[in-house]
């Protein structure tokens, strides 16, 4: 949380829209927060909301939580690590010119 104003933004707009609306419990970092989800879609929802609001790069992973060998079921755990770009009012960026 190194541009407070954009984490502050961030946070702002979430409240805004009601994007936190499906989260189970939300955790406070120092270098951010937490957000869990009962469903993976509703973890990819905040992901895309997010995306099409601010300027991030992500990451999706998922951990094999247990299985269960006589139905063939697993369980999986999904994890999406979103890191904001930290752009505040007075600074210069580039943007490639499909973008301008």
């Amino acid at each position: 949380a190194r541009h407070k104003k954009t984490f502050y933004y961030v946070e702002q707009l979430i409240i805004k829209h009601n994007a936190h609306s499906q989260c189970v419990r939300i955790k406070t970092r120092p270098d951010g927060i937490d957000f869990y989800f009962s469903s993976k879609s509703n973890g990819k929802r905040i992901v895309d909301f997010l995306h099409s609001t601010v300027a991030l790069r992500y990451k999706e992973s998922e951990r094999m939580v247990s299985q269960d060998i006589q139905n063939g079921t697993f369980n999986f755990k999904y994890t999406y690590s979103v890191e904001i770009c930290p752009v505040c009012k007075d600074d210069i960026i580039c943007l490639p010119k499909k973008l301008a």
